[in-house]
């Protein structure tokens, strides 16, 4: 099949509604994603997942869609594989220490690669999301009409994101479009209710003291977006992903309609209002390479003027290369002892260098790899960077992501994730190629967009973390999705015997199996957060702020909230973060108890939910000590 040529598009009707489940998706996800609500988020993965149930379900699937997401999200349940700890100190000897102290005295001597084996096994859930959105955009994107459907899904998100940015501006931290309420009664940014995802991927530290015990409390950072977005970044990175697509579709739909001149003049004046808003509204700097690079792929792909073309591939090589160069500079960097970097700079860097290093992005990182070489074959589990980072660095403040999606992925899956992206990336790499030197044409001008668009997260995602961001990461899948069907599929020998082996309805059945589980742990999960957001909300926020009646008020919504969670708990099993919780909660209600006896109990149950939370997690952050012991 010709690299121009698409399907027929006739297709089955649950076929065509799940192609429109994705467009709707596409559209309405970054606008009610950016700040990731619990709800919007369970809203966006069902439809993901109906959608896939509806592709798989209405006839026949090529073997590899339906297998490779079963078989990523297989390879990654051998994280939580319990293992003897003569094994698993040489596979991830992180880990192994962990568990060891975790379990003294137990009489368990197995523990597991994966630092959190709930966080874990959460992430593995939306894994399987992602993987089953890139197969299906993969699949159905074969058709010119569902393709066409897609693209014009995206070029309409990117232009109601920079709609609502224009409109809107830059939030002040607290709320985004004017509605939603990032802190609360909270007097600055820093707010201890919001789960990580909601927040700009970093917070502080405090002490809160109950009794004569004290924990450690996670206050995050709320952010200062833009638009939609609580993340001026995930704002940047929207863009990056959307905006190549729209130029796409704008020269689609003006060609022959208008002068060329006019058209091109347009992209232009479209490239410099979509920097400015990236790099100047929003303050990001990466965003604003990352969309140069993107601005620049887009162009040098679609232009039929051989002048334009080559100029725009010159910049579009040199930007890449100048991405390229930074990262590798700054690995140099954060392998090295400071003290050799420091004597190798000129005096009058070095003030500038010492200022770098102690950003906390290049700490984010540098923690990334450090647990990298720490666990290099699997990593220490996915999703358990941010438990893991407090080991690594003692700081007042705390990072829950790497913001840099490589190094993450190196820490939490080890070479074995690096392997797989290496897959990846030579995949796409030379589909790539393929399409540089066949597409032709309208075909071409349209289709440049989603490989621009994956040019510029690409770049971006070695200076933030767009791909945790719901909305962003569904987008990422979609535009990965329609690079990937750009050209006809051309797989290896031993790819196709190996298909034409495996009974086709087999898998087929085991992605919609595997799917409806998962969308039913999905579920379970948006309820144990709203637990404990109601829990968090009761413990945390400041008694400065209600009168005494509500103070007692909220005495009896403490016990609302922990009754509700509790039995929450004994339907997620293995959520550390909820233990915690419980067991923090149980701590106030003793040092409020109006009985020795009744305190006693309360202390007993603190105790039990603090060693469920250990057991669960050996690295969670939150558990008590003595104020004594720990003062100064």
């Amino acid at each position: 099949m010709p690299v121009n040529a698409m399907a027929s598009s006739d297709k089955p009707a649950a076929e065509t509604a799940a192609v429109l489940l994705l467009c709707g998706s596409a559209v309405l996800a970054p606008v009610f994603l950016g700040a990731s609500g619990i709800w919007s988020r369970l809203a966006l993965e069902t439809t993901i997942i109906l959608a896939a149930c509806l592709w798989a379900a209405s006839g026949k699937r090529t073997v590899w869609a339906t297998l490779i997401p079963l078989a990523v999200c297989g390879t990654a349940l051998l994280q939580l594989l319990p293992l003897p700890d003569q094994i698993l100190v040489n596979l991830a000897p992180v880990s192994a220490g962990a568990w060891k102290v975790a379990t003294e005295g137990t009489g368990n001597a197995w523990g597991r690669i994966s630092i959190n084996p709930g966080a874990t096994l959460c992430g593995i859930r939306r894994l399987f999301v992602a993987c089953a959105a890139i197969a299906m955009v993969t699949e159905v994107a074969r058709r010119k009409s569902s393709r066409n459907r897609l693209l014009a899904a995206l070029a309409t998100s990117g232009a109601i994101v920079m709609l609502l940015a224009l409109v809107f501006g830059p939030t002040n931290g607290r709320r985004v479009l004017g509605i939603v309420d990032l802190v609360g009664p909270f007097p600055t940014a820093f707010t201890p209710i919001v789960r990580p995802v909601e927040s700009a991927g970093f917070g502080k530290v405090d002490w809160a003291i109950v009794g004569t015990q004290r924990y450690l409390v996670e206050f995050a950072n709320a952010g200062a977006g833009i638009g939609p977005y609580i993340y001026s970044n995930h704002f940047a990175g929207a863009v990056v992903l959307t905006f190549p697509i729209l130029l796409g579709s704008w020269l689609m739909v003006t060609r022959g309609r208008l002068h060329e001149a006019w058209r091109w003049v347009a992209i232009a004046v479209g490239l410099a209002i979509a920097g400015w808003l990236v790099g100047v509204v929003a303050d990001s700097r990466a965003g604003g390479i990352s969309l140069v690079v993107a601005g620049a792929t887009y162009v040098a792909l679609a232009a039929e003027h051989n002048w334009l073309r080559r100029v725009t591939t010159a910049l579009a090589i040199l930007s890449t290369t100048a991405m390229i160069g930074l990262i590798v500079a700054g690995l140099v960097v954060l392998l090295s002892p400071a003290e050799d970097v420091m004597r190798a700079l000129p005096k009058a860097w070095q003030p500038g260098m010492t200022a770098a290093l102690n950003d906390p992005r290049v700490i984010a990182a540098q923690i990334a790899l450090r647990m990298f070489f720490a666990s290099p074959l699997l990593g220490t589990g996915i999703d358990s960077y941010p438990n893991v980072f407090a080991r690594f660095y003692q700081s007042d403040y705390t990072l829950f992501y790497a913001h840099n999606d490589y190094a993450q992925l190196l820490a939490e899956t080890g070479a074995a994730g690096a392997a797989a992206l290496a897959i990846v990336v030579y995949v796409l790499g030379s589909r790539f190629l393929r399409f540089f030197f066949n597409a032709k044409g309208e075909y071409r001008v349209l289709n440049a967009g989603p490989w621009a668009a994956l040019a510029g997260i690409a770049a971006h995602s070695a200076f933030d973390w767009n791909l945790h961001l719901p909305a962003n990461a569904f987008i990422a899948c979609v535009v990965g999705g329609l690079c990937a069907s750009s050209v006809p599929p051309e797989l290896p020998l031993w790819a196709r015997r190996l298909a034409e082996r495996i009974p086709e309805l087999l898998p087929r059945i085991g992605f919609v199996a595997a799917a409806v589980v998962c969308l039913a742990f999905l579920v379970r999960d948006a309820v144990s957060d709203h637990a404990q957001r109601m829990v968090r909300q009761q413990l945390f926020t400041p008694n400065s702020n209600v009168s005494e009646a509500a103070a007692i008020g909220s005495q009896a919504g403490l016990e609302r909230a922990m009754t509700f969670a509790e039995g929450v708990a004994r339907w997620d099993r293995r959520n550390s973060r909820l233990e915690l919780l419980l067991g923090q909660a149980c701590l106030k209600q003793a040092s409020v108890a109006d009985t020795p006896d009744t305190q006693a109990r309360w202390l007993d149950a603190a105790a039990k939910w603090f060693l469920l939370a250990r057991l669960a997690c050996p690295l969670g952050r939150g558990f008590p000590q003595p104020v004594d012991s720990s003062a100064g």
